[in-house]
């Protein structure tokens, strides 16, 4: 039995728009930090294939973050390259939040995630940010 989801977390409308399997993905991204995930870098680059030809936009949105060490800037780094060199580079916006200005130290509950009263807070200011998007 096949463990791995086909469809990799979207619905193609076309069969032969299923992205082939994380399996069928690089194991290394060449010059990439460990940490970047080619499996995830493939999804990734698979929707934004798929919305450069169907017409739609994607909002990649990089998360907010507390005190990164080197091996996560560099993460950040090449995975930001990655979007970059993607196709249909129209069809994507990239929200950086990495570093909001507005969420304080006390938002966050550890480096990489939100506490309920920062999660709040990020959410009602990313919906803003998308809705704005829409109009």
């Amino acid at each position: 039995l096949d463990a791995v989801p086909s469809r990799r977390g979207f619905m193609p409308a076309r069969r032969d728009e299923n992205p082939a399997s994380p399996r069928d993905a690089p194991r290394r991204v060449p010059g990439a930090p460990e940490s970047l995930n080619p499996a995830r870098l493939a999804v990734v680059e698979a929707l934004m294939d798929i919305a450069g030809r169907r017409g739609f936009h994607v909002a990649v949105v990089l998360p907010p973050r507390l005190d990164p060490d080197d091996a996560r800037l560099a993460a950040e780094t090449a995975y930001i390259e990655a979007l970059a060199a993607m196709p249909y580079p129209d069809s994507r916006t990239v929200l950086d939040h990495r570093d909001p200005p507005f969420l304080e130290r006390a938002a966050f509950y550890d480096r990489g995630h939100l506490n309920r009263a920062g999660a709040a807070q990020f959410s009602e200011a990313l919906g803003r940010e998308l809705a704005a998007l829409l109009d």
